[in-house]
């Protein structure tokens, strides 16, 4: 009976999340702190309700394929590591890029001759351009703000959630410590990401 509780409250904690909820929400909704709703539900992938930028229309790669490219903005080697391959398990990402910081990915992102990603995964905590500079410069860019974008970092204070999505983030999901918590908050990723391209890309037409 508990498991069956347990398994019901993730789901609706997973919904309440995905519907705009936060930590602070999911505490006061089962009486507990803040910090004790996120380590009973590490790694949630919180979206913008409304969304502040919806997946472009088609997103993904130009033939409509379910396998993608993705860009990680990771300095933590380990971490990228984790990530990459909890990416890459899920059997639908192509290859993932990753740089240390934000100007790098700035200049991946523009030299010639690179893929587009068709999903970029950004830590807020990185040099020589911060992940909010970052997500900054990517929003006023004509060429690039139609690239989704997740934030994938430790920190779940609200101030840092309110101002991913005010730059338009897509989703944000923070680092949980526990390695089997961490690589599901991965997999939460890829299952946006194409839950999220499922819902704007028009039917087939016959």
């Amino acid at each position: 009976m508990s498991r069956a509780v347990d398994r019901n409250a993730a789901e609706e904690a997973a919904a309440a999340a995905a519907a705009g909820a936060r930590y602070p929400q999911l505490g006061d909704a089962w009486y507990v702190t803040r910090q004790a709703a996120r380590q009973r539900w590490p790694g949630l992938v919180f979206t913008a309700t409304p969304a502040s930028r919806p997946l472009p229309r088609g997103a993904g790669t130009p033939d409509g394929a379910d396998h993608y490219d993705v860009l990680l903005v990771e300095d933590d080697p380990a971490d990228g590591i984790i990530i990459a391959e909890g990416l890459r398990e899920q059997g639908t990402v192509r290859t993932v890029t990753r740089v240390d910081d934000g100007r790098a990915a700035l200049r991946f992102l523009r030299e010639q001759g690179n893929a587009r990603p068709a999903l970029i995964v950004i830590d807020l905590n990185i040099p020589r351009m911060s992940g909010q500079e970052l997500l900054t410069v990517l929003s006023d860019d004509p060429a690039l703000r139609a690239i989704p974008v997740v934030v994938l970092t430790n920190s779940d204070d609200p101030r840092d959630v309110h101002t991913a999505f005010d730059l338009h983030a897509n989703a944000y999901v923070t680092k949980p410590v526990r390695l089997d918590d961490f690589l599901a908050a991965v997999r939460g990723i890829d299952t946006f990401f194409h839950s999220a391209r499922r819902e704007t890309t028009p039917p087939p037409t016959y």
